[in-house]
């Protein structure tokens, strides 16, 4: 399977659309694979009707190159209401949002806090937790993992 050719291809048709891939996944089973493409978008969140316009680009591309020589399912997906914070970038992005963080080493004796992005400036981050309103200052490089939360 050539996933740099899928990848090629897929950056192609997102930017045609406005739109980047955040993963691509291929997922091999008995009779038929999966493969599962996520798409986002620069500024809002990505509707049922982009991953509509995606999945016939790429699925059409896909067979005009004819890159996978078996059967699989295609799969369009948008990052989902709690994805991963993969940058700093991402944080500045997502400012004003909740999320989850899990710290390499403790910050304010906390190895994991869920609050509102506060603030982004140079390599750091200010968050207002959510159960006790307090204000928790972090560096990005001791981010383990962050994801937005979706508090209902």
């Amino acid at each position: 399977m050539n996933l740099n050719g899928i990848k090629e291809l897929a950056e192609k048709a997102a930017s045609e659309l406005g739109f980047m891939i955040y993963d691509i996944k291929f997922a091999k089973r008995k009779h038929i694979s999966d493969l599962i493409i996520r798409i986002d978008k620069e500024i809002g969140y990505i509707s049922v009707e982009d991953c509509s316009n995606f999945s016939k680009k790429i699925g059409f591309l896909l067979d005009e190159k004819d890159i996978l020589h078996y059967k699989y399912n295609l799969r369009v997906e948008s990052p989902g209401a709690e994805r991963e914070l993969r940058s700093f970038s991402d944080f500045e992005r997502f400012e004003g949002e909740i999320a989850k963080v899990i710290f390499l080493e403790s910050v304010q004796n906390r190895t994991v806090i869920v609050g509102r992005i506060e603030k982004c400036e140079r390599d750091m981050i200010t968050m207002i937790e959510m159960d006790n309103s307090r204000e928790v200052k972090f560096r990005y490089n001791i981010v383990k993992k962050a994801n937005l939360k979706l508090i209902i």
